[in-house]
């Protein structure tokens, strides 16, 4: 039997095709495979650690999953089918299902994708963002398996809310180093003396405050992983601090003279064009080329909406548990709707609207009217560079079309975070909220 919190494949009617495949790949991540035909009791009693994989196609796939459901609520379930239909796709991920996945198809590969699910289970880590079985996520899950168990730098870029931070701790989760800290640093949100403190510590009377020693995120870090947000973000002397650490593995504390040596991998992710900073002078080229030992590029939700029912699906169960309220079911009317936006915030702002869907099903307003009325303020915009580009100078007057296209380009830069908004135009949060209501634009977060 499994021990609690082990992450245990159970093979629903699987063939012997696939059973010493994924029995191999249990070997390898420290996982059980259980083998059961039909409705096993034995997964009540795994419900919540079991991942349940089903072969067979069309209605009988659909009335299998029925009773699993009942038994497994919040089990990721994905289903190996022939000939399935892009219809008969969506109607599974309506279903419940996390996944479906295609025959024929190498068995190495089948064991690849379920192994995603698996090691979010081994991990902890929640990767909405990083569900679908489209082309482009596919790449990524494919390379996220290909560099996870490697030692190397890693740079996610992509832009904003498209996954980069779940997609580190997924890197995390399925390297050696997963049973040592993860410890995630955000270079866009502290400013620059706060940060080089944050990365690198100081030691007491380093400067005004500094009344204790402060441990840098490097040392918590430890054998671990640390993971860079907002590289792109960092001042010119915090490049240079920071390429010393990447090319000799070693700094000191801030005031201090001990050399202190760095033994934790870097991933560091970034929503701007670094090969532009570069050209402009305000980042390091030597750096890029120390941070982009590998590449990997996370998909705009525009790109792979074939993904929408499924991450609908997820979104709904994940809201469902945390607001104890019921999921509402939508039209196909409304699944087109969603298809034809843009989607400037990527699944961070889907999973916003789907929460504000769900507060409205819950007070029993949610009809075709309603649902317009949430869908209105979401941005057509496409990111692009230069919308990304950060506003520098005095605000143009409040209500004016200027003002708008400036608040519009930032609230794609960062996905509608006011905090980070408010910093970047050096306004109060409130006059930027009061700006922001004049031109009906969203406040997606503020943390």
């Amino acid at each position: 039997m499994s021990s609690v919190g082990t992450p245990t494949l159970v093979l629903v009617d699987i063939s012997d095709a696939f059973r010493v495949a994924f029995s191999r790949f249990a070997d390898q991540q420290g996982l059980e495979v259980l083998e059961c035909v039909g409705d096993a009791l034995i997964l009540r009693k795994l419900a919540r650690t079991v991942l349940c994989v089903v072969e067979g196609s069309g209605d009988a796939v659909l009335a299998q999953l029925s009773g699993l459901r009942k038994q497994m609520s919040t089990t990721p379930i994905v289903v190996i089918s022939e000939n399935v239909s892009v219809s008969a796709a969506v109607s599974l991920m309506r279903a419940g299902v996390r996944d479906v996945i295609e025959l024929p198809a190498p068995a190495s590969d089948v064991v690849a994708r379920v192994g995603v699910y698996a090691s979010d289970l081994s991990s902890g880590t929640d990767s909405e963002m990083l569900i679908g079985r489209s082309p482009a996520m596919l790449r990524v899950r494919s390379e996220i398996e290909a560099v996870a168990p490697m030692q190397s730098t890693v740079l996610l870029t992509g832009e904003t809310g498209t996954g980069k931070g779940l997609a580190a701790r997924l890197i995390h989760g399925l390297s050696t180093r997963r049973e040592r800290p993860f410890v995630q640093v955000d270079c866009g949100v502290l400013a620059g003396s706060i940060i080089e403190s944050e990365l690198f510590g100081h030691e007491r009377g380093a400067f005004t405050g500094a009344i204790n020693k402060g441990t840098g995120r490097f040392e918590l870090a430890g054998d671990g992983t640390i993971f860079l947000d907002e590289i792109g973000e960092l001042s010119p002397d915090l490049q240079v601090k920071l390429l010393r650490v990447l090319e000799d593995r070693s700094y000191e504390r801030l005031g201090g003279r001990q050399t202190l040596r760095m033994s934790a991998r870097v991933l560091a992710a970034t929503n701007r064009d670094l090969e532009q900073q570069v050209r402009a002078g305000s980042f390091r080229a030597d750096l890029m080329y120390r941070l982009n030992v590998y590449r990997l590029e996370l998909p705009a939700l525009r790109e792979r909406l074939e993904d929408l029912p499924s991450l609908i699906q997820h979104g709904f169960g994940v809201l469902s548990k945390r607001l104890q309220v019921s999921v509402p079911t939508l039209s196909d009317a409304m699944y087109q709707k969603l298809a034809e936006q843009r989607w400037p915030g990527n699944v961070r702002e889907l999973m916003n609207l789907l929460e504000r869907m769900m507060i409205v099903h819950h007070a029993n307003i949610l009809d075709d009217e309603s649902f317009d009325a949430l869908l209105a303020p979401v941005a057509t915009a496409t990111p692009t560079a230069t919308t990304a580009r950060r506003h520098r100078g005095p605000m143009p007057p409040a209500g004016s079309d200027a003002e708008r296209e400036i608040l519009e380009a930032e609230f794609v830069r960062t996905g509608g975070n006011v905090a980070r908004m408010a910093r970047r135009l050096g306004l109060p949060r409130g006059t930027l909220r009061y700006r922001m209501s004049l031109h009906d634009l969203p406040e997606v977060s503020d943390d």
